[in-house]
């Protein structure tokens, strides 16, 4: 990043590290982490010399619209069928489906065996929000849940991004997708636009087109809020039974 002392604290360093960081993580992340460098640097600024006196400019992430794609089940599926070249390969694979297919975190994916498993279903506590959920889970994904535990190496998120594109991308996810970034509407693969982030994405949007109620989807994803939720469905299409289809007739 460039800072590794209070001197290191300039304009362009600041700058720099802020828009390095919102290329690797989601917004939501990016604006969590520079609040913190912000508290820590407030609380030494007077015992300290900084270079940039109005650092709180240069760390503030601008609100963006997310970029919002997620994979269908039949694309989780191609997914699934990619010949997996290095190990590196097979623990993004394996930990991006299992995020996408029952909401966990990679975080909480490393945490849980099989002995969270009980009659086809997966109870686990999210290391993040402590909040305690149960998904069905099928024996695929008890497989994959169980590969995953021989790994004890975690790559970092640019690798793991680089890694999951490629995948995506052998999987044949050409399909051409709007997206908004850096303030401006583009046009890209599908594959090109895929992070860490889609994976449960993916997962709460699969979820809300199946008719799942926010509430469940909630539980599901460990977040503490509804409205936390929400900003997770790229896609929601609305269903309504007859009596509420009569209404609007």
């Amino acid at each position: 990043s460039g800072i590794h002392d209070w001197s290191d604290l300039t304009r362009v360093n600041l700058a720099d590290y802020r828009d390095a960081l919102t290329k690797r993580v989601a917004p939501s992340s990016a604006k969590t982490y520079m609040a913190i460098l912000g508290a820590v640097i407030a609380r030494y600024e007077d015992a300290v010399e900084i270079p940039c006196k109005d650092y709180r400019k240069y760390i503030k992430v601008k609100g963006d619209k997310p970029v919002k794609i997620f994979l269908t089940k039949e694309e989780l599926e191609r997914l699934e069928r990619v010949y997996t070249e290095t190990p590196i390969e097979k623990f993004v694979q394996l930990s991006f489906l299992v995020e996408a297919y029952t909401g966990m975190r990679v975080s909480d994916c490393m945490e849980v065996s099989k002995e969270n498993i009980t009659n086809g279903f997966l109870t686990y506590t999210s290391i993040k929000t402590k909040i305690q959920a149960t998904v069905p889970c099928c024996k695929r994904v008890v497989e994959y849940i169980e590969q995953l535990r021989r790994y004890d190496f975690r790559p970092c998120i640019t690798t793991y991004e680089t890694t999951i594109r490629k995948l995506c991308q052998r999987a044949g996810l050409t399909e051409r997708v709007k997206i908004h970034k850096a303030g401006k509407d583009e046009v890209r693969p599908k594959w090109e636009c895929v992070t860490s982030h889609t994976a449960r994405v993916s997962a709460a949007t699969n979820l809300a087109i199946a008719g799942v109620p926010l509430c469940d989807i909630k539980q599901i994803l460990g977040h503490t809020s509804e409205a936390m939720s929400s900003r997770y469905i790229a896609q929601h299409e609305v269903k309504l039974n007859e009596r509420a289809m009569a209404y609007f007739r």
